[in-house]
């Protein structure tokens, strides 16, 4: 399409996704970790592999830091994808929506966040 002299044309880069893409395992099964730890004891939990089953209602499953706050990813706007497998629940997110998940992507990318 040819260029009108009238007109004012601007660009933006979009991202792709690709770029702001968190992957891993929010859970793994049959492996104690540990839950809490307080003065004198340390607690462990770990999760069944049945746990996790048909009857689990898995339709609209969000992403946020330490189970609270923000979301970041969420599986009814395409965001995140969940599938469980033998080691355990896998999570593929897309960070790229908002400045809030493209920070979250950086402090995971530095190290700054281990656990999600």
């Amino acid at each position: 399409m040819p260029k009108k002299p009238e007109r004012e044309y601007r660009a933006m880069p979009l991202m792709n996704g690709t770029e702001y893409r968190a992957e891993g395992y929010s859970t793994t099964f049959n492996d104690p970790y540990v839950l809490f730890r307080d003065e004198d004891v340390t607690y462990y939990e770990s999760v069944d592999p049945n746990a996790i089953d048909e009857k689990t209602d898995m339709s609209d499953v969000i992403m946020q830091f330490d189970h609270e706050g923000m979301v970041f990813a969420r599986m009814s706007n395409d965001t995140l994808q969940i599938s469980s497998d033998e080691h355990g629940l896998k999570v593929v997110a897309d960070l790229s929506k908002t400045a809030d998940a493209r920070n979250m992507f950086e402090n995971i990318q530095s190290g700054m966040v281990k656990d999600m």
